[in-house]
C-alpha cells in the first residue's frame, strides 16, 4: 500500500474533501488526485494555489511530494 502525500494528509486533517480543496484553490478536483496519486508533478501555479487554500507555505506542503515525483519520473 503506498503511503498518503503529505498534500493528502493535510487535506484530511482539515476535513476537505478533494473536490472541497479544489474548489478553494480554484482547481479542478481530479487534478488534486493526480498530485496526491503521484500521477504528475503539481505546477508552480497549483503549488501556489494549493498552499495559499491551505494556509501554509508551498514549502512546507511540498518538500515531500515533489521529490518523490521526480524520482519516479527519473526512473522511467
Amino acid at each position: 500500500m503506498r503511503s498518503r502525500t503529505k498534500l493528502q494528509r493535510i487535506r484530511e486533517e482539515r476535513g476537505y474533501t478533494q473536490v472541497t480543496l479544489a474548489a478553494k484553490a480554484g482547481l479542478q478536483p481530479n487534478a488534486i488526485s493526480n498530485i496526491e496519486n503521484r500521477r504528475w508533478a503539481a505546477s508552480e501555479s497549483q503549488r501556489e494555489r494549493l498552499a495559499k487554500a491551505l494556509n501554509m507555505s508551498q514549502e512546507d506542503l511540498f518538500d515531500d511530494l515533489q521529490q518523490r515525483v521526480q524520482f519516479k519520473e527519473n526512473a522511467r
